[in-house]
Order: structure tokens, then C-alpha cells, then sequence
């Protein structure tokens, strides 16, 4: 029988050779090719059909790769219904009922498109689609109304795959595959058995053979160390031909300084040549470290500054975690002892040299300035300091000449004590700068600068009465040029009119009298002592009388002497204010107290009044200074800090000013989150109402 089939398969060819065809290439069968059997060797056999165009050519080989001929269960290539049924079915229109068991189930296939219908939210479709290993399976909805659920049985109805919602509403099952070669099911149901989640859905099954993993596939899988596809096993890879990792020894080729000699402060390059797609650092012989970075692949560059003197050595280089370190001028690989040949780099570094340094004007007035200017040996950083400990940048003006200006501070002789070039420190040793490092003379002369105390001619204040709220003009008359600041009592800087004259005003808070504590004329401060200005460094008085102004309050119409809890107070439910009998302003009843809490906790309490221009009060502290605070507020506005710490006496308030209508006042001890100082409370007593 197979002898007469190979007979009619090369009928057509002899009939052409009859007929005079000529150059008519006669295929050789591989077996028994052209008996619609895939035999041993082919990978199809569609019998008459072979080299018609559907996806096996006439040695039963597929035109488009394995898998991919009519018959192989899948839709593709030029395949339709009308030409490979079996592959690619027609589409099916609305689903026919009953088909709500498995027994029900309509027939599908790769390639198809279904079309159905779940009538109510009860309603269950069933199909039944063959599947087979070694594919992989797509049943996408590309359309839906309602919100169908898609879920794969197999045959014993155990659930396999389950999807709601793959795009928007519509369900989608993707990448599926199977074990064995069996019918599984495909059922849609609505999410819910609300009639509103029924509805029509289209879905389209497809499928693609599974590409096993294998090494040289570029994708690392299973046991494999890594996979460079077709770089696996090639010279240099750093993966085998058989996906096992290839440690490459990393090699140093060479190491070079550019320039040879350098000035102290200036800089030299370090080029380092390696096997490519390494990290590099280096390191000098002063234990300085540099990154370098890449360029042309396996070249390493970086710029640093040249500090010491003398001959300096790129004593260790770091390649990724290899380090090459200097032994007897050969680098080492550092792990293996082993010698690249590589000789190890240097560079010769010139001592920073100070030709002179200079001061002007010999004298000045504190507070006013003075210019320094520095020669050596070019291109260095310098910076001086002074006699006051005080440092000073200077700026490279023509190369090798460094100037800059600073106030003079303090009074007195002020010595440029030390300078500092590169990383080279002179430093004054009996009036001559020596090389601090060696201790060898410069023979350049400190210099100097002579700073007159300042001189504080007179302090006034105008008005010498002014209603609270109101401000008053503080004028200082000194020597001209300086910067005067005052404590009046808040902190408050004047400015200069004419040369000599600081003028500024000062908000008037605080009832009775307040004095001018404090005048700060550039670096030196002048403060009250019994009356009189005295400077703070050296005691002595300046013989101005100290100036002060009346700050005068309006009538007080109420005071608030905690005989009990007035009843306009707001209590802290938590943390409740407390009369205090122990502590009182001097009216014999009692004080409020704050109520205990601890870290990060506040005790607050809050009054409403009515018909008041301000108030003031007496309080008391015995708390951590500076962060647990006794704070007010008015009408909801920012806690404002009255004050903190161990002040166990009876202390004036400022004013604080009221809208005359009804207004809310809040008083609060507020605790940071550590630390606890003495009664840790607050005290407040005799409230005037203004």
C-alpha cells in the first residue's frame, strides 16, 4: 500500500517531465513523506496539500518552524476556517442553551471566537476545549456587559484557574498550562447572582508551543550561574559554556603621576590602566585616598591635591576588591603576595614658601577693618589667623599674592599669629614664622596691628514717659565706624546716621521703669553698673550715667487674686490648674498653679473677659531652662514663651494688649520630651485687667 502512494505522489511530476516541462526539481521523500502520517523525521505531512501553501512544504518540513502547519491545534500563519477547520474553527454566534453543566458543554478550540450570553445572574456557561502539554493557553474577553467571571475545570471538577476583572469588567486567563493532554472546561459565570451582572461576552482562545529553557538562551533559569547567550564560553566572558560563573583575575598594567613635581597645594593626575569595568581608588603615601574615575574603558583618572613635602608615593591601588599595595617599589596583589611588574608611581612635592606678610593700617579702631596680604609661592590656599584665635580666608588676587580684610576685634596689639599655606602651617615664633612641621625659620617678621578700645561718649532716650505699646528713640553717640547694638530690655540694633550717632527705637512692653542695660560698640560691651556704663572686659567705668524711660499703663480696673477658681476659667480636663496657698504675689490668698504632667505633655487653662485694653501678671517658674515654658496666648493666636527656668521669685509680665471687646486668654506649661528641673510647675498671680 505505501509503495502505491509513493506512486501517486510522484504522478504530477512525471506527467510534467511527459509533457516537455523543463528544470523541474523533483523533491526527495524523507520516509514516508506525502502519506498525511508525520512519520520518523518529519515534522508534518498534510498528503496532497504538502507545498500548497498551508504550512508544510514537499519534504513534510513546516514552512514556519515546529508547530506551525494545519493539524497542530493552532490558528496562525495563513491559516482561516476556510483553509485548516480543525485549527482555526468558525466563530461561534450567542451560546445555545442549555449548556450549564459539564455534560452541556459546548465544543471550543484554539483559534475560535464564542460569543455568549449568561440570561440571568444564575445562568452558568460551560465549553470544552482540548488542550495538550507543552502549549501554552490565552482565553482573553475582549469584550463583556454585567461582570463575568471566568473559571478553567478539569474534567473530575477540580478548579485549575480562576480570573474576574482581567480588563475592566471582563475576565481573562493568560499563560495557562497543562500537564497532560485532557479536556478541560471553561465556565463563565456572573460575579454575583444579581440579574445586574448578567450579560453578553465575547472571548477568543489562543495558544503558542512553550519554549523550554536552556543554557545559552540569555535568560538565567534553574541552576544556571548566569547566561550571556552567545557570549557563554567566549575568551574573556565571565560566563562558561555551561552557564557556570568565570572569575576573571584582575590585572593592574599600569599606574603613572602627571606632573613629576608639583608646588605644595597644587595638583597631580593619576592615570591607572586596568582590565575594563573595575572601581578604582588610590592611595598616597600621607594615607590620602582618591577616587578615579573611568574613561576609555580600563582607564582610571583623578585629580587630587599635593600635601607634605618631598617624594610621595601612590603606595596602594584598589581594583574593585583586589588591592595592589607598594613592596619595595613593585606593586603587590595584596591577597596572593603575587608581583604585577607594575612600578609603583610617585611624585616629588615642593615645601609651600612665605615671602611676606603684611598688615595695614598699623592701627585701627575696633570694630573697623584691617587688610592682610600674603606672598608665596603661587597657587596655594592661604588663611591667617589672628591673635584672637580668629580665622580669615584670604582671596589669590595676581598669582602668589593672597589679600583679605576682617574686623579688628578686642583692643590691644593683635598679632597675625599663624598662616597657613597648602596644607603648610607658619606659625610666629618670637615675632618670626617658622614651618610648623619642621620648625625652620622663614625669616619673615610677624606682623602686627595696633586696635583702639572704642569709647562710648553718651546713651540717650526720647521721651523719657511713653504709654505702653508706644516706642521711644534710643541715641548712643562713640567712636565712629562701629556696630552698636542695645538691651532695652529686648535685644535691639541701632544704625549710624552720622558718622559716630546710632540711633533706634524700642517698642515700650513692660510697665515702670526701663533702663538701657547694655551697649555693645562693635566686639566691646558696656554694661550698668549701679547707674553707670562700665566696659564688661575690663571693669572700668566709662562715666556715662545709664538712661532709662517710664513706660506708664492704663488704669487697672480689675485684678485676679486666685481667692478661688474665678468662674470664668476653663479648666484642663487632664491636667487641671490648682490654687496654691504656699505660693502668693503678696495679696495673702493664694497663686494658681499648672498641673503635674511629664515629657511632651501641656497643662493649659483658659478665661473670657470683656471691656479690657490688656493685661499683665506676676508668675513664678521652677522649670528646665529654655524648653519647659510657660507660654500665653490671646484669642486662639501663638503661644508666646513668658518664660522658663529655676526664677522662684515674684516677676512682672509685660503688658500684653486686649481688643477692648471680648477676648480669650490662654495660659500654658508646656514640657519638651526629656528632662525634668525642680517643681517642674508654674505659678501665675494678680492678673491686672487694664
Amino acid at each position: 500500500m505505501k509503495n502505491i502512494q509513493k506512486i501517486m505522489y510522484l504522478l504530477p511530476l512525471l506527467a510534467s517531465l511527459a509533457f516537455g516541462a523543463c528544470n523541474v526539481q523533483v523533491p526527495t521523500p524523507t520516509g514516508t513523506c506525502g502519506n498525511g502520517t508525520i512519520d520518523a523525521g518529519e515534522q508534518c505531512d498534510l498528503g496532497a496539500q504538502n507545498g500548497q501553501g498551508m504550512g508544510c512544504d514537499m519534504s513534510c518540513m513546516t514552512t514556519g518552524g515546529a508547530n506551525t502547519f494545519c493539524g497542530d491545534g493552532l490558528c496562525n500563519g495563513v491559516e482561516t476556517n476556510a483553509t485548516c477547520a480543525s485549527d482555526c474553527p468558525a466563530t461561534t454566534s450567542i451560546d445555545a442553551e442549555p449548556n450549564d453543566t459539564m455534560a452541556q458543554a459546548l465544543a471550543a478550540a484554539t483559534g475560535g471566537t464564542y460569543n455568549g450570553n449568561t440570561l440571568t445572574g444564575a445562568d452558568i456557561d460551560y465549553y470544552a476545549l482540548s488542550v495538550t502539554t507543552g502549549m501554552s493557553y490565552d482565553i482573553v474577553m475582549s469584550s463583556c456587559t454585567g461582570d463575568p467571571t471566568m473559571t478553567i475545570y478539569n474534567a473530575a471538577g477540580v478548579q485549575l484557574y480562576r480570573n474576574d476583572d482581567f480588563t475592566g469588567l471582563c475576565s481573562g486567563l493568560v499563560g495557562m498550562t497543562f500537564t497532560s493532554a485532557q479536556t478541560v472546561y471553561i465556565v463563565i459565570t456572573p460575579f454575583s447572582a444579581s440579574n445586574a451582572n448578567a450579560g453578553n461576552y465575547t472571548f477568543s482562545i489562543t495558544s503558542s508551543a512553550v519554549v523550554t529553557a536552556f543554557c545559552g538562551d540569555g535568560i538565567v533559569n534553574g541552576t544556571e550561574q548566569c547566561d550571556l547567550g552567545a557570549q557563554n564560553g567566549v575568551a574573556g566572558s565571565t560566563c562558561s559554556a555551561t552557564c557556570t560563573t568565570v572569575v576573571i583575575p584582575i590585572t593592574l598594567t599600569s599606574v603613572t603621576v602627571s606632573p613629576a613635581t608639583v608646588a605644595a597645594g597644587g595638583s597631580v593626575t593619576v592615570t591607572v590602566v586596568t582590565n575594563a569595568g573595575q572601581a578604582v581608588a588610590v592611595w598616597d603615601s600621607n594615607w590620602s585616598l582618591y577616587n578615579l574615575v573611568e574613561g576609555t574603558p580600563g582607564t582610571y583618572t583623578g585629580s587630587f591635591f599635593a600635601t607634605g613635602s618631598g617624594i610621595v608615593k601612590i603606595s596602594e591601588v584598589d581594583v574593585g576588591t583586589t588591592i595592589f599595595t607598594d613592596n619595595l617599589g613593585i606593586y603587590n596583589n595584596w591577597t596572593t603576595g603575587l608581583s604585577t611588574g607594575v612600578i609603583t608611581a610617585s611624585f616629588t612635592v615642593t615645601a609651600a614658601t612665605l615671602t611676606s606678610v603684611t598688615v595695614s593700617p598699623a592701627a585701627v579702631a575696633a570694630g573697623a577693618s584691617v587688610t592682610v596680604t600674603v606672598v608665596t609661592a603661587p597657587n596655594q590656599v592661604v588663611a591667617v589667623f589672628d591673635s584672637n584665635w580668629t580665622w580669615h580666608p584670604l582671596v589669590e588676587g595676581v598669582p602668589g599674592t593672597y589679600t583679605g580684610s576682617f574686623f579688628a576685634a578686642g583692643s590691644g596689639i593683635v598679632k597675625i599669629s599663624e598662616v597657613d599655606v597648602g596644607t603648610t602651617i607658619f606659625a610666629d615664633n618670637l615675632g618670626i614664622y617658622n614651618n610648623w612641621a619642621t620648625g625652620v625659620s622663614t625669616g619673615v617678621a610677624t606682623p602686627s596691628f595696633t586696635v583702639t578700645a572704642p569709647t562710648l561718649t553718651s546713651v540717650t532716650v526720647s521721651p523719657a514717659t511713653v504709654l505702653v505699646g508706644g516706642t521711644v528713640t534710643v541715641t548712643v553717640v562713640t567712636a565712629p565706624n562701629q556696630v552698636v547694638n542695645i538691651w532695652a530690655p529686648a535685644f535691639v540694633t541701632l544704625t549710624e546716621g552720622i558718622a559716630g550717632t546710632y540711633t533706634g527705637l524700642v517698642t515700650a512692653s513692660t510697665g515702670g521703669v526701663n533702663t538701657i542695660t547694655e551697649v555693645d560698640v562693635g566686639p566691646v560691651w558696656f554694661v550698668d553698673s549701679l547707674g553707670i556704663y562700665s566696659d564688661w572686659n575690663t571693669g572700668v567705668s566709662t562715666g556715662v550715667a545709664t538712661a532709662s524711660f517710664t513706660v506708664t499703663l492704663p488704669p487697672v480696673l480689675l485684678t485676679e487674686t486666685f481667692a478661688a477658681i474665678p468662674a470664668n476659667v476653663i479648666n484642663d480636663v487632664l491636667y487641671p490648674w490648682v490654687l496654691d496657698a504656699t505660693k502668693d504675689a503678696g495679696v495673702l490668698t493664694n497663686s494658681f498653679a499648672s498641673g503635674t504632667i511629664t515629657h511632651s505633655q501641656s497643662s493649659c487653662y483658659s478665661m473670657t473677659v470683656t471691656g479690657y485694653q490688656g493685661f499683665d501678671f506676676m508668675y513664678q517658674t521652677d522649670t528646665e531652662l529654655n524648653w519647659d515654658k510657660l507660654k500665653v496666648s490671646i484669642n486662639g493666636g501663638i503661644l508666646l514663651t513668658v518664660a522658663s527656668g529655676q526664677n522662684l521669685a515674684w516677676t512682672p509680665s509685660i503688658y500684653y494688649s486686649l481688643t477692648g471687646g471680648v477676648d480669650t486668654i490662654q495660659f500654658c506649661y508646656t514640657k519638651d520630651a526629656s528632662v525634668s528641673v525642680g517643681l517642674d510647675k508654674v505659678w501665675v498671680d494678680n492678673i491686672n485687667f487694664h
